[in-house]
């Protein structure tokens, strides 16, 4: 059953998902429930970025908060097997459609300016279920697909490879 699901459920996602018009044609949920979003993502691709360079088995990990914003923790194991991680806070920048968020991450030194440490994300994709997203950048310069568990099957991770492309992403240099 698990393999002709996985076999379908992909050609039947990638039937269902039409980009919406206008110059951000993105398939993006009409609406992200965000105490459904949070908990543990695992990272399963994304596009190469300077700040994951040498991070492997890496997770986000997103928690509500009283006040509405989203805890975020991002974790690696290091190519030399540390422990790195980061923790942000997330706000909506679109209530209640919750697909766009802006992510607020120390910045070093403290000397800086606050806005090198906020970066604006958009959630693309969440399947019906959310165990899997595919979320990125409004510039389409980075994106990750994630998953609640580790490995996804290869067609469905094709298909939201799909969708990344169709959201205006390079996925031809993916790093698994």
């Amino acid at each position: 059953m698990f393999q002709s699901t996985c076999l379908m459920l992909p050609l039947i996602v990638c039937l269902v998902v039409n980009p919406i018009g206008g110059a951000d044609a993105s398939p993006c949920p009409p609406r992200v429930d965000l105490v459904r979003f949070q908990g543990c993502w695992y990272e399963v691709a994304r596009a190469p970025n300077v700040f994951q360079r040498r991070c492997q088995l890496t997770t986000a990990e997103y928690r509500v908060l009283p006040n509405g914003q989203l805890q975020v923790i991002n974790r690696c194991q290091t190519c030399r097997g540390r422990c790195r991680s980061l923790r942000g806070r997330a706000g909506t920048t679109n209530p209640p459609c919750n697909n766009r968020l802006i992510v607020s991450f120390p910045v070093p030194f403290g000397q800086l300016p606050k806005r090198l440490g906020r970066v604006n994300y958009v959630i693309h994709y969440v399947s019906p279920d959310y165990r899997t997203a595919v979320v990125g950048t409004p510039q389409r310069g980075l994106f990750w697909v994630l998953s609640r568990d580790r490995d996804l099957c290869p067609a469905e991770l094709q298909c939201l490879l799909c969708m990344a492309r169709r959201c205006g992403y390079d996925t031809s240099t993916l790093v698994r």
